[in-house]
């Protein structure tokens, strides 16, 4: 960064000579007039290519004895000297400055070419980190995680072994680095941290700049920082965005997708409906698909709410029409639930019936009477031939 401190040093007493001794204007309408309007200030090298972010800044007034201070950030890194261009009262004027490159680079930049991902909830998001720092000289530095949720855990890493770190080291031999940063998304999370971009910062700076982070954090404990509070802290910042993404899956669980009746008879069915997916479904409807003229109640009729993992009974009660021909008949079990604005659908299930003729259960009783007499018979007749 690169700090500059504007002063409006206009001499008042020349400015009293060029008003020609006017007594009638007092200091302070004079230090008025000495006011500089739209003073436009960049930085340049040496070929005067702009070299400062933001390119330029407008400061729209300069009292008279005030100060004011511009930050810029370079954009060439390997700047040894800078020009800086300030344009007012239709005049413009460079400064050369001279920087020492040690300073300018102490401190790391970092940076990730996957500043966004997406996840599902279960899993683990890795960022890839990559850090430079031209000074030569040895230091280590500090990561810092701002503004991630405290339901998210998290960990630095070395690519290469895998080992976790809580400080980097440069040394004259080692100017470049790359980590990852490693996000563990929970299976269970509150809806409000679902399917949003969660924004939060890593920062990189010197153990001697943890006070005013940990003053910062206290302050804002349980809320995001603000980012204006973030750029004031002493480092390097890299801004990243997780996506935490929810899947609701309905499913339903019969143990017996056959069944017998006769004639007359209505048939209970109880099966299960069970959410397999990670977020919760609510106004979750269950439905069976019948054959003309049939009837079916279903209890419960709709379920509130199922939680991710859960499982809830439902009892279906079906009575066919009292006309209804023997043979097999198909019914279509189907459920369908809500996940905020979307509607989810479980797989259809087909469940067999198979109607049967009804007993006759006089006719049975003849027969079996029958039956007994013949056997009767039978044993009396032995017994008179063997008498004989």
């Amino acid at each position: 960064m690169v700090s500059i401190t504007l002063r409006n040093d206009s001499d008042l007493a020349k400015a009293r000579i060029a008003m020609e001794g006017d007594e009638s204007i007092s200091d302070d309408e004079l230090q008025a007039l000495l006011k500089i309007d739209n003073v436009i200030v960049s930085l340049r090298d040496r070929s005067y290519s702009i070299i400062g972010d933001p390119y330029q800044r407008i400061l729209p007034k300069l009292e008279y004895a005030t100060e004011a201070t511009l930050e810029y950030k370079l954009l060439k890194r390997d700047a040894e000297d800078v020009a800086i261009s300030v344009e007012y009262l239709e005049t413009r004027k460079d400064y050369n400055v001279f920087l020492k490159k040690e300073a300018l680079h102490d401190l790391p930049t970092i940076r990730s070419t996957q500043y966004a991902q997406q996840g599902q909830l279960g899993t683990k998001i890795r960022y890839d980190l990559e850090l430079e720092r031209l000074a030569k000289t040895e230091q280590s530095f500090s990561l810092i995680v701002l503004n991630l949720p405290t339901a998210f855990s998290f960990s630095f890493r070395d690519p290469k072994s895998g080992a976790q770190i809580t400080q980097i080291k440069f040394t004259s031999d080692i100017s470049k680095q790359n980590l990852d940063f490693e996000v563990s998304i929970p299976e269970k999370l509150q809806d409000s941290l679902v399917d949003v971009n969660i924004s939060f910062y890593i920062l990189i700076t010197r153990q001697a700049a943890m006070k005013d982070v940990f003053d910062l954090t206290r302050k804002h404990e349980g809320e995001d920082i603000p980012v204006e509070e973030i750029a004031t802290l002493t480092g390097e910042k890299v801004n990243l965005i997780l996506i935490p993404k929810g899947t609701p899956q309905l499913e339903m669980k019969v143990a017996n997708l056959y069944k017998e009746a006769q004639l007359g008879e209505s048939v209970e069915l109880k099966y299960y409906i069970v959410n397999s997916g990670t977020l919760a479904l609510s106004g979750v409807t269950p439905e069976i698909d019948l054959p003309i003229d049939w009837r079916s109640e279903l209890e419960p009729r709709e379920i509130a709410l199922i939680e991710p993992g859960e499982e809830k009974l439902v009892t279906a009660s079906i009575t066919p029409p009292e006309d209804i021909a023997v043979g097999e008949y198909t019914l279509v079990l189907k459920c369908t639930g809500h996940s905020g604005v979307d509607v989810q659908s479980a797989d259809e299930k087909d469940f067999k019936l198979r109607i049967a003729p009804k007993t006759n259960v006089t006719g049975t009783l003849l027969l079996v009477a029958v039956l007994i007499g013949l056997v009767l018979a039978i044993a009396i007749a032995s017994v008179k031939i063997s008498r004989r």
